[in-house]
């Protein structure tokens, strides 16, 4: 088994086109390489100069997960590793995380963090909408009714404390390159 810091990533679809088994491949960082290691066939190794871009991200849905997706060089799709966010795989995931960026960022080769524009448009988008149509209709209403606009204020209130409030964990989702390991923390939800 290798030494370095390390995470047990998901196993996930495209690991088991590599031919992985069983739930969980080891995910170990040394000096020059990746190595992904598990059940059902030998480690594979990656080298770090073949990985040309990282993008390392919390996604949430059903269940909370941190996800890296690295770019190999030659490869048109991303690699993706994944694991829930839980307390035994902190330390370890975020030192590989860490180094890959480090190592990346040294090249001035592409860090991001952050998801993806679609969920951060969505959250804020639709909750925009919402407050536009609500405003209109608001309007509408007070023209029509002169003793029923202050109840659509309160309202609108609502709406608008609601916008405040979640903007900053979806801005969190919008894609930014990192400049400096610090730019990181936005890609661990412990420190969220």
């Amino acid at each position: 088994m290798s030494n370095g810091p390390f995470f047990h990533a998901l196993l996930t679809a495209p690991l088991r086109k590599l031919g992985f088994a069983g739930r969980w491949v080891r995910v170990t960082l040394h000096w020059d390489r990746l190595v992904l290691h598990g059940e059902g066939r030998a480690p594979i190794e990656f080298s770090i100069a073949s990985i040309v871009a990282l993008h390392a991200s919390v996604v949430t849905g059903r269940a909370s997960r941190h996800t890296i997706w690295l770019t190999l060089e030659g490869q048109a799709e991303r690699f993706a590793l994944t694991t829930p966010p839980v307390e035994r795989e902190r330390e370890g995931y975020e030192r590989v995380v860490e180094g890959l960026a480090a190592s990346l960022l040294r090249r001035g080769l592409p860090v991001f963090t952050g998801h993806g524009w679609l969920g951060a448009a969505f959250g804020l988008g639709g909750l925009g909408l919402v407050a536009l149509i609500y405003t209109a209709l608001s309007l509408v209403l007070a023209i029509h009714e002169s003793d029923a606009w202050p109840h659509r204020l309160v309202g609108l209130a609502v709406i608008l404390a609601a916008i405040a409030l979640l903007w900053r964990p979806l801005m969190r989702e919008t894609p930014q390159r990192a400049q400096r390991l610090e730019d990181l923390s936005r890609a661990f939800l412990w420190r969220r």
